[in-house]
């Protein structure tokens, strides 16, 4: 277990992110931001790790279909068995190069890159690509 998934830890996390022991990060972004607009039918994370947000996302029903990408192929590996054992077949992970991503016009209600948005070189190439991929009101 890591030391963050320890009850009292996350209780201190929960209250010096959402004010509240027993709200989850996950949670207060969702209802901050999210609220009244959940599921959302399609979301995209850029630099997904291992996949603890789609997961943490997934708990409360933040989309219908949610793709997230990787460069390293042991933490997809990883996210995926994650998922299918939390039983989140809608949750789909992929090894992809952010920097070389091609995405279609007017995709996803959302595109997220929560710590990682730092790493990809092709910052122009990358966020030209999520702006045309974002659907209107996106």
């Amino acid at each position: 277990m890591h030391w963050t998934a320890l009850d009292a830890v996350q209780r201190r996390i929960n209250r010096r992110v959402s004010g509240n022991p027993l709200v989850d990060p996950y949670r207060d972004v969702l209802d901050k931001y999210f609220a009244g607009l959940r599921p959302v039918e399609r979301a995209l994370t850029l630099g997904c790790g291992t996949g603890e947000l789609e997961r943490g996302a997934a708990q409360y029903n933040f989309c219908l279909h949610h793709h997230a990408f990787d460069i390293a192929e042991e933490s997809i590996r990883k996210a995926r068995e994650a998922a299918r054992q939390a039983w989140f077949g809608h949750i789909h992970y992929e090894v992809r190069d952010v920097n070389r991503i091609e995405l279609s016009a007017q995709t996803y209600d959302c595109v997220l890159g929560v710590h990682s948005i730092h790493h990809p070189a092709a910052l122009e190439h990358v966020f030209n690509h999520v702006r045309r991929a974002l659907r209107p009101g996106g």
